[in-house]
């Protein structure tokens, strides 16, 4: 999202350089040629994956589990994708505080969300 927030500042940055005679037209054309070819691939790649997706799961079944030990992990993460976006926060520094001991994991669960992408989760 930052890519495509910097890209759209560029566009209109070329507009005020022209509409200040900083550039001239075709500089000003070029760049947001360029520009708008890049923001174009940056926003295809943050749009989410087709709800077709979610077709061949058997969402509400008991089936659920079973069908998703079977998907290889390109096709979890479409899935994952369709449903929710999960965002990584940074992670504490140091050891977790209270019983942690040697050689358990210092994972968070606390430092990643989820907002789901579907109502009623």
């Amino acid at each position: 999202m930052l890519e495509a927030e910097v890209l759209r500042a560029r566009l209109t940055g070329y507009t005020e350089d022209y509409d200040n005679d900083l550039i001239t037209r075709e500089q000003m054309l070029a760049g947001t040629a360029r520009t708008r070819e890049r923001l174009v691939a940056v926003e295809a790649r943050m749009a989410p994956p087709p709800r077709s997706v979610l077709t061949s799961v058997p969402l509400g079944t008991p089936d659920v589990g079973a069908a998703w030990e079977s998907y290889d992990v390109s096709r979890k993460a479409e899935i994952v994708a369709a449903l929710m976006t999960v965002t990584i926060l940074p992670g504490r520094r140091g050891r977790p505080a209270g019983s942690w001991r040697a050689g358990e994991s210092y994972f968070d669960p606390g430092r990643v969300q989820i907002e789901w992408l579907v109502p009623d989760h």
